[in-house]
């Protein structure tokens, strides 16, 4: 089905460059991901939980992988694991 191919495209892509496909962005905790800005991911994170970042952390590695939205995310997660908000 011409859907199912269009929408594999991605995950070969992602596949090929050495990096695993991740989930998919429409199951992102939040919506229009891949069109949020740093500034835009940085004022939404005190809404995100750490299972929700660490989504976010494998689909931005798999992705973008831009390091400073890994490191804001990473830092985010060890706030949260460390019991403060």
């Amino acid at each position: 089905d011409d859907l199912a191919e269009a929408t594999a495209i991605p995950h070969e892509a992602a596949e090929v460059q050495g990096r695993p496909a991740g989930p998919e962005s429409a199951s992102l905790p939040l919506r229009n991901y891949d069109d949020l800005t740093f500034a835009s991911l940085r004022a939404r994170l005190r809404n995100l939980d750490a299972a929700q970042l660490r989504v976010l952390v494998e689909y931005e590695q798999a992705h973008e992988a831009r390091a400073a939205v890994l490191t804001m995310f990473e830092r985010r997660i060890a706030k949260l694991s460390a019991g403060q908000d």
